[in-house]
């Protein structure tokens, strides 16, 4: 059964997991106190109330509801916040002759009325008596809920620094072992590319105007690549810490991701310049244009990237001209799997043809609108061997 208690204990979950998913340089040279009201921002749960502008639909018959079949009234109650709230257990209390129905934001009460009591004053005292009791269930809510919220800055604090801990007792014992007097031997698997700067990298973003003098920005051809790469650099910790990452999901690894992009990139128009949109998709905007949308999924067959081909160029606008699809394959033949992904993009609608990339995993390829020939965009494709 949900609780507000496991709410707070999942978000409480994906803090830490969050935070655990931080690259350590990022973590170290971050800005505690913004980064620990980032969660604030991202995590506060709404309450909710009932809103005071109730209607009321005309009398229908309610069959057997009653032994006496009494005539219902429909009232319709606004909820205002988070209509999710009413669906926890004991907020949508058992009155006698009254049924509940949540439709969206809205709250339907039929209340069944004995036709041989004052009509109206019968309706609106059992209006009353129902709203009251769910709106005092509803305020036991919201004051939990304001003493969560009120809690997440000093939880994300408390797990950011637990994290530093480890990191500071790590260089302790780093310390300790460079004292042996032994040197120590230097990765060279490309890990090194993904310290993130001091000073994140700004976008280089193309301005154009179109036919009707619109301002189109276009992600530069370098950023373009650069994101492509460090997301390449990123799976490469991926298949090397298995244990880890084996139990993830698709939203999961994007969220990894994500957090990666937003700490190397800077972008102008958003505090956050990579926003997960649904589930799978990877996004920077500049002054609400698309600048870049990628998709990622776990490969299920040429069949499922076909659908998620299509899904990425149906919610992407004229004016998106960099897109990419991120293929994590969790099954045997890796190599079979790569070919069937070239193949697939290389046989869908609308395929110009490709574009030189050097990637042994991927491809790339120009592609047209399927509503306008004249406009074409680039489709980049990788595909990774992910732990399983």
């Amino acid at each position: 059964m949900n609780t507000l208690h496991t709410l707070f204990e999942g978000i409480s979950e994906k803090i830490k997991a969050d935070i655990d998913a931080i690259p350590r340089e990022q973590l170290e040279q971050a800005d505690m106190e913004a980064l620990a009201c980032s969660f604030v921002d991202r995590y506060t749960v709404e309450g909710a109330t009932l809103g005071p502008d109730i209607t009321i639909d005309p009398i229908s018959p309610e069959p057997q509801l009653l032994p006496v079949q009494y005539p219902a009234v429909t009232m319709h109650v606004p909820i205002l916040g988070s209509a999710f709230m009413l669906h926890w257990p004991g907020v949508l209390r058992q009155f006698i002759g009254v049924k509940y129905e949540l439709k969206g934001c809205e709250l339907l009460l039929k209340i069944n009325v004995n036709p041989d009591s004052s009509f109206s004053s019968t309706v609106r005292e059992k209006a009353i008596e129902v709203r009251e009791g769910i709106e005092q269930t509803l305020a036991v809510i919201r004051e939990q809920l304001k003493r969560f919220n009120a809690s997440i800055k000093d939880r994300a604090t408390w797990t950011i620094n637990q994290r530093l801990a480890v990191f500071a007792k790590q260089r302790g014992m780093q310390e300790q072992v460079v004292n042996t007097g032994f040197a120590l031997h230097r990765r060279n698997d490309g890990t090194e590319r993904i310290i993130v700067p001091v000073k994140p990298k700004e976008f280089k973003i193309l301005t154009r105007l179109d036919a009707k003098a619109d301002p189109c920005y276009e992600l530069s051809g370098a950023d373009y690549d650069s994101i492509l790469q460090l997301i390449q650099d990123m799976v490469k910790v991926f298949e090397r810490s298995p244990s880890t990452f084996k139990k993830m999901k698709e939203e999961e690894l994007r969220t990894i991701l994500l957090v990666a992009l937003n700490g190397v990139f800077k972008g102008n128009a958003t505090a956050e310049t990579f926003n997960g949109e649904g589930k799978t998709d990877i996004m920077i905007r500049v002054n609400d244009n698309n600048i870049f949308i990628a998709e990622c999924l776990v490969w299920d067959g040429p069949e499922y990237l076909n659908t998620k081909l299509a899904q990425l160029f149906g919610y992407s606008a004229w004016r998106d001209s960099k897109l990419a699809i991120i293929v994590f394959n969790r099954n045997k033949g890796f190599t079979e799997v790569v070919q069937k992904m070239k193949e697939t993009v290389a046989g869908f609608t609308n395929c110009v043809g490709p574009v030189d990339f050097n990637a042994e995993t991927g491809c790339r390829h120009r592609f047209r609108r399927s509503r306008d020939p004249n406009k074409e965009f680039l489709l980049t494709c990788l595909a990774f061997d992910v732990p399983t």
